[in-house]
């Protein structure tokens, strides 16, 4: 991720506004399920510590539940633990929260879309905002 950002930002900024910007961002690379569900159990004393964190990015929420957990009811029940977390990390730090999960090619339009489960589904997936 870092990589990525200082590509973006080389064409537009010298060195020394690019590592500024490097140093404003906190950066956690999970490996595995185990991983994540400390790190989101440690989540509210990092953003304690971290009183200027506004924005909190989580990429794959699914990706390591999938590939090693096998009971879709144990998988269900840390998807939710780690939905209530963030939700109420969102709330305690007045937090933006951006998750992101697998996409697929959707072959009836040729684009990706979330992969949000079984097609026969479609329609069901729902956007929760919460009003302040």
């Amino acid at each position: 991720m870092i990589e990525r950002f200082y590509q973006i930002l080389e064409n537009d900024n010298g060195y020394e506004q690019i590592q500024q910007k490097l140093r404003n961002i906190m950066h956690y690379r999970v490996l595995d399920h185990m991983e994540m569900i400390a790190l989101v159990h440690q989540l509210p004393s990092i953003l304690r510590g971290s009183p200027k964190v506004k924005l909190l990015i989580v990429d794959s929420v699914a990706y390591h539940l999938r590939l090693n957990i096998r009971q879709n009811r144990t998988r269900v029940g840390l998807l939710n633990y780690i939905g209530q977390t963030l939700a109420q990390a969102a709330t305690q730090f007045n937090l933006a929260i951006v998750v992101t999960s697998h996409v697929s090619t959707d072959i009836t339009i040729g684009r990706l879309r979330p992969a949000l489960g079984n097609h026969s589904r479609k329609g069901q997936a729902k956007t929760y905002q919460q009003s302040r």
